[in-house]
């Protein structure tokens, strides 16, 4: 049975085909107790001298465990795929908390040298929201859920990012950035 229906006469079919049927044909076959297994088929005229046909030479392959080799091999490189993007995730979710870090540390200093401590809080937050939103990809993605994908302005992160780094030093960045 292959979905549910039977199959046609595979020594008809090799008869009717030019004598051959296609080696990597799939199918199911299904059990009296209702198990199943995975076959391919394939299938080749037995010919005399003269060319006519003395009999159908038919091979079926189980190949059940061969899939499940294949299956475990695929979900392993899933697992694999998902420790590489989990320890991406980690990194920058190291670096937005290294952002609120240092920019609390500097709000801290900026209180006794009495700088814009504002500017330093609204950075801090800006990283705190930066650190919610990758919490909530995390979850929608611990959870079977496609990753949202958002366009933003690359301008921007650069200019934040640059800012921020360069905080605290007598550097001051200046940005020539197309739109």
């Amino acid at each position: 049975m292959k979905d549910g229906r039977t199959l046609s006469n595979l020594a008809e079919e090799v008869l009717q085909d030019d004598g051959f049927v296609d080696p990597v044909r799939y199918s199911i076959l299904r059990a009296k107790d209702g198990a199943e297994r995975i076959i391919t088929e394939s299938g080749a005229p037995i010919l005399d001298k003269e060319g006519r046909v003395l009999g159908v030479v038919l091979v079926f392959r189980d190949m059940t465990e061969k899939r499940k080799l294949e299956e475990e091999l695929i979900r392993a490189d899933k697992l694999e795929s998902m420790g590489l993007l989990a320890g991406g995730i980690a990194h920058d979710f190291n670096n937005v908390l290294t952002a609120i870090i240092g920019n609390l540390a500097l709000a801290k200093l900026s209180l006794h040298e009495e700088q814009d401590v504002l500017q330093i809080l609204d950075e801090a937050e800006k990283a705190s929201l930066r650190a919610t939103n990758l919490t909530q990809q995390l979850l929608t993605f611990s959870k079977g859920g496609l990753p949202i994908k958002k366009l933003c302005s690359i301008k921007n992160l650069i200019k934040e990012w640059v800012e921020f780094s360069s905080r605290g030093s007598n550097i001051r960045p200046v940005f020539f950035i197309q739109d």
